[in-house]
């Protein structure tokens, strides 16, 4: 089986002053293009590094990352950031959104450096907020949005490019019980409809029941 995400003995060590505190352990994943992979662990377990680093955001002090056979964590800025804005859509858990941008123009954002026209970017960021269930909200600032209403705004932002993979950090940590549910059941559709990967990361045993595989994490290695 050819796995689309390969990451391969990856460490990585933040230092405070002398002090080196390690967030990954020499770990590894393979992914299969479609899956809906759940990364599972308490504070501090290093998710978050984890999915900053495959995503490209970050790079490991050592180990190696590929995506659909392409190295992420040797490429240079510019490769990356081309890969962010194409193959690889990241949510993150603090929305991340313009405040001063409607919902619209906030999905827009990932299309402005790419050749599209106007017409035709507005319509692609109206189609995916309809499709997170935003359809009457596309002109809202993010004010004047739920907190769910918000992260369904940065999911949408995602997946505007039509990325092959989409990352998304601990997305339920700041939504109510039922909200977060909601959102998770979300993901899972658009994962079966659009055949988009998506590996999320979350401190919540009750949400990892809508990924089709769970990594256990615990002080920066993977336990099961």
């Amino acid at each position: 089986m050819k796995h689309y995400l390969v990451a391969v003995d990856l460490k990585k060590e933040y230092r405070h002053g002398a002090i080196g505190v390690p967030a990954l352990r020499g770990v590894s994943l393979r992914v299969t293009a479609g899956e809906l992979i759940g990364i599972c662990g308490p504070s501090g377990s290093g998710k978050s590094t984890l999915l900053h680093v495959l995503a490209g955001l970050d790079r490991p002090d050592s180990g190696r990352i590929e995506i659909d056979g392409a190295p992420i964590n040797v490429a240079d800025e510019s490769k990356r950031a081309t890969l962010l804005g194409t193959e690889i859509g990241f949510v993150f858990q603090s929305f991340n959104l313009v405040p001063v941008l409607s919902a619209r123009e906030n999905v827009e954002l990932p299309l402005w450096p790419k050749p599209f026209p106007e017409h035709e970017r507005r319509s692609m960021a109206e189609t995916m907020l309809a499709r997170v269930g935003l359809k009457d909200r596309m002109d809202h600032r993010p004010d004047a949005l739920s907190g769910g209403q918000q992260q369904r705004v940065a999911i949408a932002r995602a997946l505007v490019g039509k990325p092959s993979i989409v990352f998304a950090d601990e997305p339920t940590a700041n939504l109510d019980s039922k909200t977060a549910e909601d959102l998770l059941q979300l993901l899972a559709e658009l994962n079966r409809d659009l055949g988009t990967t998506f590996i999320f990361s979350t401190h919540d045993q009750k949400t990892i029941r809508f990924a089709s595989r769970i990594v256990l994490m615990h002080d920066g290695e993977v336990r099961a």
